[in-house]
């Protein structure tokens, strides 16, 4: 007798002309930049939702960059270069990498104490990369040539000496 309420009710949900089921598309959030991927997990909704294609065919091209370390991350910027956040044990590195010809442009260093210290962070809406290392938050400004620290903020009043910020993101 269950078993046969589970099958009515199941073959009632099933039925047809049942109305699709639609994306939700969260706001987008001022504070980032206008890029096609600007912050880890897509945007501050963690959706990992993205408008650009994906490969197609039986023949799938691939182009590998040599970068130092292990990439763990990609970002776009407005201009939509690309930015790659690459970690090693004893720190990571940005690296700012032509869309075009897949080069890298140029490279800082986001390295504090801390496995995953400068591991995740944000394009802002100017197109700097904001990110968390060791105890400092740190702005990147990026130029057609290089990443160059724009501004920092020493937090080690507030975050404890054996600490180290992982992640930062804007709300």
């Amino acid at each position: 007798m269950k078993a046969c309420a589970l099958l009515l009710l199941l073959s009632a949900c099933a039925r047809d002309g049942a109305p699709a089921v639609e994306a939700w598309q969260p706001p987008a959030n001022p504070h980032l930049a206008a890029s096609a991927w600007a912050i880890f997990h897509h945007d501050s909704y963690a959706q990992h939702y993205s408008t650009l294609p994906g490969p197609t065919g039986k023949n799938v091209g691939t182009t590998v960059t040599s970068l130092d370390g292990l990439p763990i991350f990609v970002l776009f910027d407005p201009d939509e270069n690309i930015l790659v956040v690459t970690k090693k044990l004893s720190g990571a590195t940005l690296w700012k990498i032509d869309r075009a010809t897949l080069t890298p442009i140029a490279s800082a260093p986001l390295t504090a104490s801390g496995v995953f210290s400068g591991t995740y962070g944000y394009i802002d809406a100017q197109g700097r990369a904001v990110f968390g290392i060791g105890r400092t938050v740190e702005r990147l400004a990026s130029t057609a040539t290089s990443l160059d620290v724009e501004a920092s903020v020493d937090l080690s009043a507030t975050v404890a000496a054996d600490d180290s910020l992982v992640a930062i993101s804007v709300l």
